[in-house]
């Protein structure tokens, strides 16, 4: 029989008071499967370095552009089959997670200020906003985001990026996406 995922209220609730032996070893197993926290993880690596497009300088760019690769061995409930940089969690029940990304990114420019958000589900969260200044078109920046979030079956993660000086492309040079979540 497949394991099942449940909520938190759900498993406390039968395992509550098992005066009438109700629990069945199934309701442990998932009651197990349950409360094991999901996790993945997606990078770009430096041979897969490509440019982010901006047509404006105040809008954010998701970037999908560069190949994200999952990374199989650290990945339960979530997945990145298209190599387009979202994080799909693939789980049976809502979940909080904490997200984790790290850039580095050159600029076609000078003295460009970038914004970077994580999104989720097609929508940057202000709560994960950073940004800093690439003083020299040479300069290889890194920087981390971090957002504690709700996750739906279904939703996705995904790095926003917004040039707010110019349209001058950036490069993610590289760039390592980790989310970990905690059942509710």
């Amino acid at each position: 029989m497949a394991d099942t995922q449940r909520s938190v209220s759900d498993v406390l609730a039968l395992l509550a008071d098992n005066q009438a032996r109700a629990i069945s070893p199934q309701d442990l197993r998932d009651a197990l499967v349950s409360w094991r926290p999901a996790h993945g993880q997606i990078y770009v690596a430096a041979a897969a370095a490509a440019a982010v497009s901006f047509s404006d300088s105040t809008n954010y760019f998701e970037a999908t552009n560069p190949a994200w690769t999952i990374n199989n061995d650290d990945c339960y409930l979530f997945d990145e089959s298209a190599g387009n940089g979202r994080l799909t969690y693939t789980g049976a029940i809502p979940v909080m997670a904490h997200i984790a990304c790290t850039v580095s990114m050159t600029s076609g420019s000078n003295n460009q200020v970038i914004h970077a958000r994580l999104g989720i589900t097609g929508t940057p969260n202000a709560a994960a906003e950073i940004q800093h200044k690439i003083t020299t078109g040479s300069d290889v920046r890194s920087t981390a985001i971090h957002l504690v979030t709700m996750f739906d079956p279904g939703d996705y993660v995904s790095l926003w990026l917004r040039n707010a000086t110019s349209t001058a492309n950036v490069t993610l040079e590289v760039a390592n996406m980790q989310l970990m979540t905690m059942p509710m």
